[in-house]
């Protein structure tokens, strides 16, 4: 009960900061406090509820779950190109049959300079999304928030370490070799992150006590940089070993080391931890199906936003998911001859745009719009036990 004040905050939303403070508390609440100052049980008795509009919960777990899909897509799309001739790092190793692929880029313009120009803003829309995030004493994220974040900016500069060697001769070895280390432990670092942001969610959500131990959630944070430093010298050491299979790609995009080991590792961490991600996601959606005696509307609304357009934001990331399994079977399956490479790209980016599109980290950029009033809770949030005195409770997620 005392712990009240930053528990009915959510995690990441389009209305709200994830694990902020309502609106109309936030200017009493200290970021340097970790996690936030007690409240005395009367500060919150006296009240009728506690403003918990559920818009705050609007990308919680549909964000995530979205931004994980794109992590497993791109990183079969990576490794199982399906063509001799595609630039992933499998290419050469392909059984398929050879076909010509074609890449998007303007006439003229070599294809690394669009690939470049997209993790630019990736880069840019991250550190946009980061520092309001760490500077402003109204926005409060967790731990492993950060965390997959940080990863990402990892992941975009590892690709710009050959700029200006994206074309002519070859980069120099020790350069290549770095490079090659870092761009594929980028992947499992990305997937760890997001998946100990997921277990957080999952610790918050069907926790039975007021608290949930932050020490158990301090040693995940060391998931994601274990990933990547065994990743990083796995394709290390492989590249030492012979240092002639070490080479750029066609593309000019990464250096890779034409062994399949190093990409095999890649890809079955990052396969690893997308799976349990998306089954941890639906453990908790049956979790509250069947503990919290909701029904399969009211657990769409839990992560969506106002109740009238949670239903269309569902139905579109189930239609994003029949659009994802469709692109992998038919790259699985060598129907398709187009380059993914691409698609690399746009993982940092989907992520910091899924992120960094919250209103709270808008309405940082946008200070001269009012605050909106706070919203009162609805009947079915009040069912869903987010009143005054309830200890089974997020906070700063």
């Amino acid at each position: 009960m005392q712990r009240c004040i930053n528990a009915v905050n959510c995690i990441a939303s389009s209305r709200g900061c994830v694990g902020a403070l309502p609106p109309h508390q936030a200017s009493t609440f200290d970021s340097k406090a970790w996690p936030a100052p007690k409240i005395s049980p009367s500060t919150y008795d006296s009240q009728e509820t506690i403003n918990t509009d559920l818009s705050y919960y609007d990308s919680s777990i549909k964000l995530i779950y979205v931004a994980s899909l794109v992590q497993l897509t791109v990183g079969l799309l990576y490794v199982f190109p399906g063509s001799k001739h595609a630039a992933g790092p499998l290419s050469h190793w392909s059984l398929g049959p050879k076909m010509l692929t074609a890449t998007v880029r303007a006439p003229g313009v070599p294809s690394f300079v669009t690939f470049d120009i997209v993790l630019a803003f990736a880069l840019l829309f991250l550190a946009m999304t980061i520092i309001p995030a760490a500077m402003v004493k109204s926005i409060c994220r967790t731990k492993t928030w950060f965390s997959l974040l940080i990863s990402c900016v990892v992941y975009c500069t590892s690709f710009f370490l050959l700029l200006g060697h994206q074309s002519g001769p070859e980069p120099p070895l020790g350069l290549c070799l770095i490079n090659a280390s870092l761009v594929y432990a980028g992947l499992p670092s990305i997937a760890a992150a997001g998946l100990i942001l997921i277990v957080e969610l999952y610790f918050r959500l069907t926790s039975t006590t007021s608290d949930v131990n932050e020490r158990r959630v301090t040693r995940m944070l060391w998931c994601p940089p274990v990933v990547h430093v065994i990743v990083f010298w796995v394709v290390m050491v492989y590249g030492l070993s012979d240092v002639n299979k070490v080479e750029r790609v066609e593309t000019g995009f990464y250096c890779r080391v034409k062994h399949p080991a190093p990409y095999l590792y890649s890809a079955a961490l990052v396969f690893f931890f997308t799976m349990n991600m998306l089954s941890l996601e639906g453990y908790t959606v049956l979790h509250l199906l069947r503990e919290r005696k909701l029904s399969f509307l009211d657990v769409i609304r839990y992560f969506g936003s106002m109740a009238p357009l949670s239903l269309k934001l569902f139905v579109r990331c189930s239609l994003y998911t029949l659009v994802i399994c469709g692109i992998i079977i038919l790259v699985m399956t060598d129907l398709s001859g187009l380059s993914t490479t691409h698609l690399l790209a746009f993982i940092p980016l989907s992520i910091a745009v899924l992120f960094g599109s919250q209103e709270d980290i808008l309405r940082v950029y946008m200070f001269w719009r009012p605050r909106p009033p706070p919203v009162p809770p609805k009947d079915w949030q009040q069912s869903l036990g987010f009143v005054a005195g309830n200890r089974n409770t997020l906070h700063s997620v």
